[in-house]
């Protein structure tokens, strides 16, 4: 995940490296400098769909809400950064739960498939079509 001037080529020079994605792995890594991707955010850059994902995966979308409330005083920024301490370990949790249930799902599968024996397709007697043709003219 690079900043870039829209501009530029697609693989073209990059300003800044914000961080990386490998969607590859099981589960996708993501590395990604928050407060960079926070600072770009706020001087006004434009994230594509992906990234604006990405962004709202790793909280920053939400801590840049929570601190534009803390501009506009709603709340100071002492709870505003409990509020995303908060939300952060929830979310951490609920990616560690999300793993370990899809872990005991592939572990479940294996299972299953390594102590039944595999059923061997029989073939299916098939009829030609002018005998299902006189099958059906001499019901009618």
């Amino acid at each position: 995940m690079v900043i870039a001037d829209a501009r530029s080529p697609r693989d073209g020079k990059f300003i800044q490296k914000l961080g990386t994605y490998n969607p590859l792995t099981i589960p996708a890594t993501i590395e990604l400098d928050r407060q960079k991707a926070l600072e770009w955010l706020n001087k006004g850059a434009t994230p594509t769909d992906t990234v604006r994902r990405i962004l709202s995966f790793k909280g920053v979308l939400y801590l840049k809400h929570l601190l534009r409330g803390v501009k506009l005083g709603l709340f100071d920024e002492t709870a505003a950064m409990q509020k995303f301490t908060t939300w952060s370990a929830e979310h951490e949790e609920h990616i560690k739960r999300r793993q370990q249930k899809a872990m005991d799902e592939r572990k479940a599968r294996r299972r299953v498939g390594s102590a039944a024996p595999r059923k061997v397709a029989e073939p299916k007697a098939e009829t030609s079509a002018p005998e299902a043709n006189n099958a059906e003219g001499s019901e009618a």
